[in-house]
């Protein structure tokens, strides 16, 4: 029986996200906006575990934000 321990290392690098969104409100009462979120698509550190690995888990599930990468958007209310 193999009693040896893989040590898992739980902390993550620096990193930070940055968030933008331009507005423009037309006379009419119509506002346009276009914004993206995670700008420079930033990604958690991915993980070290076998086991996680094995399943299939590319990214902690405990990670402060999210694996999906920059996201775009283009929004209109009147």
């Amino acid at each position: 029986m193999n009693t040896r321990r893989t040590r898992i290392n739980r902390n993550s690098g620096l990193k930070f996200l940055v968030d933008v969104e331009a507005n423009y409100d037309f006379t009419s009462g119509l506002s346009l906006a276009f914004g993206v979120q995670n700008l420079f698509d930033t990604y958690p550190d991915e993980v070290v575990s076998k086991t996680q690995d094995e399943l299939g888990i590319r990214y902690p599930e405990s990670a402060p934000y999210g694996f999906n990468g920059g996201f775009y958007y283009f929004k209109a209310s009147y």
